[in-house]
């Protein structure tokens, strides 16, 4: 058991630890081939995951606001997130290559910031895909409710997520396959938006007024955040990647570089379409689009709005596997009940970590208010950002030797950017939905009321996660003496 207390430093250790245990290399790959995860990933499904997660949020979720909002306001925002998501990519590219664990955030920040820094971290990321999954699942529910109304529709949404959560729990590998090939569905239904709008060219104009544009800009950001919502997942397949050094940064990198030449293009094409589409289209606004430029062509809207459900699909698929992983590292480690940490004998998947967290959603999904759901989980997402830029700070400052390659990415001024327009995002979120701020603060109350009273006595250091971090704090710990 793990005495730590996470106030005694920085890291989270005191002057006694690690004298009464040493774990050994040899425990830890013990441990590693008992609870360790199939290396499944290969780059062309990273490159599935990462981009698919995301589609769902180009198809809907453009409506959280009713106000009308300037293209080129719209256009800044991409800009904006598109340049936070590449770099924070990028930065979480390099740190999965060095901790290549299901943990993800929480291995990052359990080794920058300590056992309580990593317990926040990976509950933070738990609760951004759990509360995301439930969101998805509504926006899902209310697509098919279209076209299946009553309870054929209701049953149909329902009985996906279950398979889906089904597929997960007995076999990544087909799960991943899943995901390969309705990512390229969804992505072929934008390319038939592209075509579909592109003869729409007349209204294309772009005009700057300064007042207008900012404050565009501001309504625009939380929205524009659903566009790459989830990317940062990719990072909790590192321990099912093969050969990881050389896969991850690519599947990461090709995942973000695909999703901001979607973005940038939907935009394109929409503002040449309808430019007053921006936030005043309702629910499903490609959909909207196409049914104004190509109204007569009932094949097309049909097609298009068949492939929609792809984007749906893949969605929910990359937020299952994202909770499923952080929720089973961190029972894995000891901080969730151990039974969450189980691996099944013969298909080595964390089922339990699968069905549980996925039936929560569902049942979240029918609880809460769909804006409180929406608050959940971007505002746990930033705080995860916020935790793993520091952890990174923290690790280059005492292992720089692991950041071997230069470049503008790894200049002071590029990090602090990014964690400022993070600290900006999450303040504009913040009062938006300033009405379900004081649950949120309420629920994180709880977090670290369960972290001290129960999580931090059962923290097992033979865990990947912990083991390779309490080897770097020992020697830190010896080298100060």
């Amino acid at each position: 058991m793990d005495k730590r207390d996470a106030g005694d430093s920085l890291f989270g250790y005191g002057p006694s630890d690690f004298d009464d245990i040493l774990i050994t290399k040899r425990i830890t790959d013990d441990f590693l081939r008992n609870q360790g995860l199939k290396k499944i990933w290969t780059p062309k499904y990273l490159w599935a995951l990462g981009t698919g997660t995301v589609l769902a949020g180009m198809y809907n979720q453009w409506s959280l606001h009713a106000e009308a909002v300037e293209p080129l306001s719209v256009l800044a925002a991409v800009g904006i997130i598109a340049f936070l998501y590449v770099i924070f990519i990028i930065l979480v590219s390099e740190l999965a290559v060095h901790f290549p664990y299901a943990g993800g955030p929480y291995a990052f920040a359990r080794r920058g910031l300590g056992t309580f820094g990593g317990y926040l971290a990976g509950t933070a990321g738990a609760m951004q895909f759990i509360f995301g999954t439930a969101a998805l699942f509504v926006m899902f529910k209310s697509f098919i409710l279209v076209f299946f109304p009553g309870g054929t529709g209701m049953a149909l949404s329902v009985a996906t997520v279950i398979a889906l959560l089904a597929l997960c729990a007995f076999n990544s590998g087909a799960s991943a396959g899943v995901q390969f090939f309705f990512t390229n569905c969804a992505l072929s239904g934008l390319i038939l938006f592209f075509i579909g709008s592109s003869g729409a060219g007349h209204n294309f104009s772009l005009e700057y007024h300064p007042v207008s544009f900012w404050s565009g800009v501001l309504t625009a950001l939380p929205v524009v955040i659903w566009y790459f919502f989830g990317l940062e997942g990719l990072s909790l397949v590192a321990e099912e990647t093969k050969n990881p050094e050389r896969t991850l940064p690519l599947g990461l990198i090709l995942s973000v570089v695909s999703v901001s030449l979607f973005c940038f293009g939907m935009w394109f094409f929409v503002s040449r379409s309808m430019p007053e589409i921006f936030f005043s289209s309702g629910r499903y606004p490609l959909l909207f689009v196409l049914e104004k430029v190509q109204g007569q062509d009932r094949v097309l809207l049909t097609t298009f709005s068949a492939v929609s459900l792809c984007a749906y699909v893949v969605g929910l698929n990359g937020f299952i596997n994202g909770f499923s992983r952080q929720v089973y590292s961190l029972a894995r480690g000891g901080y969730y009940p151990l039974m969450l940490g189980r691996l099944h004998a013969n298909r080595r998947t964390p089922d339990l970590a699968i069905l549980f967290p996925g039936m929560l959603s569902i049942l979240i999904a029918y609880l809460l208010p769909f804006k409180l759901m929406v608050c959940f989980s971007i505002v746990s997402a930033l705080f995860v950002h916020i935790l793993v830029l520091i952890s990174y700070f923290q690790i280059r400052k005492y292992e720089p030797a692991l950041f071997r390659f230069g470049g503008f990415i790894h200049h002071p001024f590029i990090f602090f950017l990014a964690l400022f327009l993070v600290f900006v995002l999450l303040t504009i979120v913040i009062f938006t939905y300033a009405a379900e701020i004081w649950k949120l603060i309420v629920v994180w109350g709880l977090v670290c009321l369960y972290y001290f009273l129960w999580a931090r006595h059962h923290i097992r250091d033979e865990a990947p996660e912990e083991s390779r971090a309490v080897s770097v704090e020992r020697k830190i710990k010896i080298d100060l003496h």
